[in-house]
This record gives C-alpha cells, structure tokens and sequence, in this order.
C-alpha cells in the first residue's frame, strides 16, 4: 500500500498491554493486548479517518479477546480466545424509543457509511 507506515516490531514481556496509537487525521484509537508464555503476537490495527467515524460513535480495533469462564462452577463455555471485528458502538447508551425513532426514519444520506471505508472490516461485507 502506498504510503503506508513501516511496521513496528518491539519485544515485550508477557503481560497485558492497552497500546495508544495515533496517527495524524485519523481517529485515536487504544488496543489491548495479552502475551503469554511462550507467545508471539502480530498485530495489523487499521485507524480510521476522523470523517469516516459517524459522530457519536467510538471506534473498536479489530484483535482477540477472551471469551468463556475458567470458573468451573458457572454453566458455560470453556475460556478461550477468540477474534473479534472491528466495529463502531454509541459513545452514549441509546434508549429503545430512540432505537424505534431512528428505525421508522431509516437512514439519511449523511448516515450512509461510503462503501469503500478503509476500516470496515466484516465477514459479512458490511460496515460494523
């Protein structure tokens, strides 16, 4: 890609990490991260332009997370880690009328996300 930035490779300890990334006109964005014993991990966090993120919205990087209990007790799925997406959520909760409201308007042009949008990342091929 064309003026894309170099890769950073940097050696960490195992531990959990929140990375701050930032990048002139784009959207700053905070990452976590968890190395284990004996991991290697390789991330590719794409930042989205400040005019593509909707107003209101906070932007979530794609990466993994855990997912499941280790408690034995709790009827459930066994911890593991698992992918996530990356995706767009409301900055502030949104109450069911004001969900009905924006459902019966349907959305208006400035509410239609481009379909090129450099960090729509989804296996359905829709913006999250």
């Amino acid at each position: 890609m064309a003026g894309a930035p170099a890769p950073v490779q940097e050696a960490i300890e195992m531990g959990s990490y929140l990375l701050r990334l930032q990048a002139p006109g784009h959207v700053p964005t905070i990452a976590s991260i968890c190395i284990g014993r004996q991991e290697t991990a390789e991330l590719a966090i794409r930042l989205p332009r400040v005019e593509r993120l909707p107003q209101g919205m906070l932007y979530v990087p794609a990466g993994p997370f855990w997912r499941g209990t280790r408690l034995e007790f709790v009827n459930g799925p066994p911890r593991l880690r698992a992918h996530q997406d990356a995706f767009c959520i409301a900055r502030t909760p949104v109450t069911i009328a004001e969900w009905a409201a924006f459902v019966d308007a349907g959305p208006s042009a400035d509410q239609r996300l481009p379909p090129d949008a450099d960090w729509r990342i989804g296996h359905d091929g829709r913006a999250h």
